[in-house]
């Protein structure tokens, strides 16, 4: 099953290593824009690392071809999120048989639009093209709590803009991946295809992950990453549950069941609460 994982961070990364691990040949397109020496070193061992701009439609479209892929993960994030569509046409014209747009994650900062709005686009896009796509929304990855909450203004403490008290989904970067690895080695691709996932490792607010680590929670007017400021918003709007849509912090019985059914997927696996992926900070 040849996979191709598009982007070079610590998501992809960990993606190719559950795709490895479980026997699939996977090719990761590292940006040739971007002076990535370094993170190419850290790419795991057994993948084929292809460099190329993903502008380039020509390029990736040889790309795919050559490898014979049939499967794409897109681990593109912020302003290279809109480089998906492209990608999925050329992915489409050299036969990719399923494709996995970023659903990994909150709101866009610059769009007017919801999130659901936007990332629903790249789908629809997909889907007018005829390639099939496999949707995983998971809110935000455990293990960027410490730089959620950081400020130099309130060293060792939970930082919080609004009121800290909206429920978001959190998952561990370790489950999304080995999920991901899973579902793509141990089901056939019609069983996959236009299949939304919706995963959850635990749902908190802010001020609940403080006493969580004994840390005490202080308003304050900005985080040391603006980013970080802006995703705080979203999720005092209640848009952090499945970094989707606008969540009450109550989720409805049919929600809930929108996970369990998902989870069905990776039967036996033990998904990590906040405190499982991130034991400290």
């Amino acid at each position: 099953m040849p996979a191709a994982v598009i982007g070079t961070g610590n998501l992809s990364k960990r993606i190719t290593e559950q795709l490895l691990v479980r026997g699939a040949y996977v090719i990761v397109f590292a940006s040739s824009r971007e002076d990535s020496s370094s993170t190419l070193e850290e790419i795991p061992r057994g993948s084929i690392i292809v460099r190329l701009d993903y502008r380039d439609k020509r390029s990736l479209i040889s790309a795919f071809t050559t490898y014979g892929v049939e499967i794409v993960v897109s681990c593109l994030h912020g302003g290279a999120l809109d480089l998906q569509p492209g990608i999925g046409d050329a992915a489409k014209q050299a036969g990719v048989k399923l494709f996995i747009p970023n659903d990994f994650g909150f709101p866009l900062p610059g769009y007017t639009q919801s999130t659901s709005v936007v990332r629903e686009g790249y789908a629809q896009h997909m889907t007018r093209i005829g390639l099939p796509t496999t949707r995983v929304l998971v809110g935000m990855c455990a293990e960027g709590i410490p730089w959620l909450v950081a400020s130099s203004s309130a060293p060792g403490k939970v930082s919080i803009i609004g009121s800290g008290n909206v429920q978001a989904s959190f998952t561990s970067i370790i489950d999304i991946a080995g999920f991901i690895g899973h579902v793509l080695t141990s089901y056939s691709i019609p069983q996959l295809a236009n299949q939304v996932f919706r995963l959850e490792g635990q749902s908190a607010t802010l001020r609940e992950i403080a006493a969580m680590y004994g840390k005490e929670a202080i308003q304050v007017d900005s985080l040391d990453d603006p980013y970080a400021t802006y995703m705080q918003k979203q999720i005092d709007l209640g848009l952090g549950r499945y970094g989707h849509e606008a969540r009450s912090s109550r989720m409805s019985s049919e929600e809930a069941d929108l996970i369990i059914a998902s989870k069905a997927w990776w039967a036996g696996h033990v998904w990590r609460n906040v405190r499982g992926a991130l034991p400290g900070f």
